[in-house]
């Protein structure tokens, strides 16, 4: 006589429970990995790379020329350093750095210099962050809302100007806060990232300190 043996199957809630077992373990996965978190943390990984070879490049252009790169003719770096068309060239700029990086969107990066257009002596160099929790997100002017990560010459911060004025702006001071341009109606003057000397609060016009007790 031959014996059967009794095989004991998954029931339909214990398949419902190990498959929802598997689904929650795949989305801790993702939620951990996030796959797009990191591919956003790359690109910003390229950015901050990107600035600070184009930094040192225009450290070394200052020690040959005396000046940061200007938009006069006959060289119009400007204009070519920040046209997409020469993203990767090694021509571009390329006694001082080739070939030239862009953003990983493929765009240029943005580049502001001195208001003296004969002999620039400060730049920033501009860029946006995807991670928007990344302690390196710098304050870099109120008229700049496009961009919130950038570097400069040393001898400003990324979020202010020490004293290459632009001579069309005011002569009072104003700060922007609450998400406006503000007149100062208080003693002390401005000291800080948002202060300006022009009532739109414009880069151009951005100073480190404005009004009573600045230099």
């Amino acid at each position: 006589m031959m014996l059967v043996k009794n095989i004991k199957g998954f029931t339909l809630v214990e398949l419902l429970v190990v498959i929802a077992i598997l689904i929650l373990m795949i989305m801790i996965l993702v939620g951990t990995l996030n796959p797009i978190a990191l591919v956003n943390k790359a690109r910003d990984s390229r950015r901050k790379k990107d600035l600070n070879r184009i930094k040192v490049s225009f450290e070394e252009y200052f020690n040959d020329k005396g000046c940061y790169p200007n938009d006069l003719p006959p060289e119009r770096w400007l204009t070519n350093l920040m046209s997409p068309e020469n993203c990767g060239s090694n021509s571009v700029f390329g006694k001082w750095l080739g070939p030239w990086p862009c953003d990983p969107n493929g765009q240029p990066y943005q580049i502001r210099v001195g208001y003296d257009p004969a002999c620039p002596k400060w730049f920033k160099i501009l860029a946006r962050l995807e991670n928007r929790q990344d302690e390196a997100i710098n304050i870099i002017g109120a008229s700049e809302t496009d961009y919130n990560y950038a570097v400069s010459s040393d001898n400003i911060s990324p979020g202010g100007y020490l004293g290459d004025y632009n001579p069309a702006c005011e002569a009072n001071c104003y700060k922007f806060e609450d998400d406006e341009c503000n007149a100062l109606n208080y003693p002390g003057g401005c000291e800080g990232p948002n202060c300006y000397k022009d009532k739109a609060c414009s880069l151009e016009c951005q100073v480190t300190c404005c009004g009573p007790g600045c230099l």
